[in-house]
C-alpha cells in the first residue's frame, strides 16, 4: 500500500524592508548557508534618482569560500554592463576580502555586446564553466542569449 504524504499548508507573510528606494526591490536572491542553516537574501533597490553602481545581485559558495555576483550598471537607463565578482571574508558581517581598503574584484565578465549584457548567474555542477551570462543579441528581435564565460571557481 503506498504512504500518503501529508503537505502542511503554506503560511504567507508579508516582508517588509527599510531603506530601500521608493520604487521597491527586484532581483530577489536567497541562498542557504550549509554549516549554520542561516537564509542570506539578496535584491536590487529601484530608485528614481539612481545614478550607476550595481543590481541583480546572487550569492553562490563553493568549497573555496562564498561569492557575490553583481551586474554594473550604467545611466542614462541603468543599462546592464557585464558582471563582478566578490568574494566574502566573512559572511556574517557581510565583509568583502579587500585590498587597499577596497573590496577585491575576484573576476570581471565583461561581455562582447554593447548592449545589454548581464545578470549572471552561477550553477555549481557544470563543468567547463559555471558562471553565465545573459546578454541581449540585438536591439531589433530583443532575444537574450546565455554564454558559458569560462569561469571556474
Amino acid at each position: 500500500m503506498p504512504s500518503s504524504i501529508v503537505i502542511a499548508p503554506l503560511t504567507q507573510k508579508k516582508l517588509t524592508f527599510t531603506g530601500v528606494g521608493s520604487g521597491g526591490i527586484f532581483d530577489p536572491s536567497v541562498t542557504k548557508d550549509p554549516t549554520t542553516g542561516k537564509l542570506w537574501m539578496s535584491y536590487s533597490a529601484v530608485e528614481p534618482s539612481y545614478n550607476g553602481g550595481y543590481a541583480a545581485p546572487a550569492l553562490f559558495e563553493t568549497t573555496s569560500g562564498v561569492y557575490f555576483i553583481a551586474t554594473p550598471t550604467v545611466q542614462p537607463d541603468a543599462l546592464y554592463k557585464g558582471c563582478t565578482i566578490f568574494k566574502f571574508a566573512n559572511l556574517d558581517t557581510a565583509l568583502f576580502e579587500k585590498t587597499s581598503g577596497v573590496p577585491t574584484i575576484v573576476k570581471k565578465i565583461e561581455g562582447t555586446s554593447n548592449l545589454f549584457r548581464g545578470a549572471c548567474g552561477y550553477n555549481g555542477s557544470a563543468t567547463a564553466s559555471d558562471v553565465m551570462l545573459s546578454e541581449l543579441s540585438s536591439l531589433t528581435d530583443g532575444i537574450f542569449q546565455i554564454f558559458l564565460t569560462r569561469a571556474i571557481f
